[in-house]
């Protein structure tokens, strides 16, 4: 990478930074009269802490759902490992803009502590592809439900969230029937990484489509984290406002899209600009706190991202692998390289 490209791409998250920070300032702004209300209120810490729990629960089953969609394809995992990777993604989702940059952390250590690296990074993917269907299922589950109490507003969110399952569907069965010798394969040439690409992938997919019970499985996982999420969420509107927080089906209606805005490119998870999505669908059922609670629902992410860098700051265990006992295995070993080991990424990214 040259001087110049550093110099970019310094600039280029500097950049995000004071967006990000813009947008947060006009919510505030925006939402001066709902900002200065809750603060002349005494918030419930009991309410704080049963919604920290119910969050902390729901990213602790995350990191199993990825740790079955691993083990799925017969590679050398422990649940150990599955915690630990998870709660550096954890980390580096505040880190690094959007909510996806913990999975591209997770994606570069597990490649390293991998044999079948193409594998290993489609597991990252496929991971998150059965999060985010977990969590439209769940909204349009809440909104199947509530569907006559909705404003004519809040019902094509329902809608768009149906259409975002197929979508999502379409991906995943996209991903699970790549052939090795089909019409995407032929366009790379013989041994080249585009092809060995294609032929980890259809391993993959060979692999989950024999344990479409276990995909299943995670796809249940995903919906009970988002209805941990959710619940935080709404415990957190209660700690802060009461009686006047909105209902818990509301927030199973609303709350799943607003924390998929977390995937906006902006530093902390879109810091700004879901505030600002959370406070227009709220209004639109008549709640003025909307950005209010997702800052409050942020001081759980952080506490998540605190356990994730004290993991980061202790974590030296590379991933053992039963097939090469008495090798040194993943970031302990330079990829390509029999000459000194490196030290353990997952201390020292």
């Amino acid at each position: 990478m040259t001087d110049q490209s550093r110099r970019g791409g310094k600039l280029g998250l500097a950049l995000k930074f004071v967006i990000s920070l813009a947008l947060l300032a006009l919510v505030v702004v925006a939402n001066r009269s709902a900002f200065e209300d809750v603060a002349s209120r005494r918030p419930s810490l009991g309410l704080f802490t049963v919604a920290l729990a119910l969050y902390l629960s729901g990213v602790v089953l995350a990191f199993l759902r990825w740790y079955l969609l691993v083990r799925a394809q017969d590679l050398p995992f422990r649940v150990r490992d599955a915690m630990r990777l998870g709660w550096i993604g954890m980390l580096f989702n505040l880190v690094i803009p959007g909510a996806v940059g913990g999975d591209v952390v997770k994606g570069a250590y597990i490649a390293r502590e991998q044999r079948h690296k193409g594998r290993a990074v489609a597991s990252v993917v496929i991971d998150r592809l059965v999060g985010l269907l977990g969590l439209f299922l769940l909204a349009v589950v809440a909104g199947g439900i509530a569907w006559w109490q909705l404003s004519p507003r809040v019902r094509p969110i329902v809608v768009s969230a149906c259409i975002a399952c197929g979508v999502v569907v379409a991906l995943l069965v996209l991903m699970f029937t790549v052939q090795p010798h089909g019409p995407l394969s032929r366009r790379f040439g013989p041994g080249s990484k585009g092809q060995n690409a294609i032929l980890e992938l259809h391993a993959t997919g060979l692999a989950y489509r024999r344990r479409l019970g276990w995909v299943a499985l995670s796809v249940a996982m995903a919906a009970l984290t988002h209805v941990a999420n959710v619940a935080a969420f709404a415990l957190v509107a209660q700690a802060l406002y009461g009686t006047e927080a909105p209902s818990l089906l509301a927030c199973f209606t609303i709350v799943p899209l607003v924390l998929l805005s977390t995937a906006i490119p902006l530093p902390f998870s879109g810091l700004g600009a879901t505030e600002s999505v959370g406070a227009v669908l709220f209004q639109s059922i008549g709640f003025s706190g909307g950005a209010v609670v997702m800052l409050g629902f942020r001081l759980l992410q952080a506490v998540a991202a605190l356990i994730g860098g004290w993991v980061y700051l202790t974590s030296r265990a590379p991933i053992k692998n039963p097939t090469t006992q008495g090798e040194q295995t993943g970031p302990h070993r330079a990829v390509g390289d029999a000459g000194e080991p490196e030290r353990s990424i997952a201390a020292h990214g």
